[in-house]
């Protein structure tokens, strides 16, 4: 997907001179798409770290980070995307909040 989503930013800012000459995107079919609205198994050595629920938002998160460094909105000092994990309010030292470690990319973010 994100080889995907580069080569079509990448042609997206082209001029319309310039598209007719360029290959078009690839065409996504069903089955990508219905893989685009799941989320990936928790791994087996984490299964005990994270509800579902958990593991969803820190898909969500990671996926935000990605699209954000797509854009390219990772280039300025102390950027940051913050999620409230649901539930951890009544967590004892609750709540908890998930975001990057300081020194790690956009572009390296991942769920766990």
């Amino acid at each position: 997907l994100s080889s995907r989503a580069q080569h079509y930013h990448h042609h997206s800012s082209c001029s319309s001179s310039s598209l007719s000459s360029t290959k078009s995107p690839p065409i996504i079919t069903n089955e990508e798409v219905s893989c685009l609205n799941t989320y990936p198994s928790i791994p087996s050595d984490l299964e005990r770290c994270f509800t579902e629920r958990e593991w969803e938002q820190r898909c969500s998160l990671a996926v935000s980070y990605r699209i954000a460094y797509l854009h390219d909105w990772h280039e300025n000092i102390f950027n940051h995307i913050t999620l409230k994990v649901d539930g951890s309010d009544s967590e004892p030292g609750g709540p908890y909040f998930l975001l990057n470690d300081f020194g790690i990319g956009f572009d390296e973010i991942t769920a766990s």
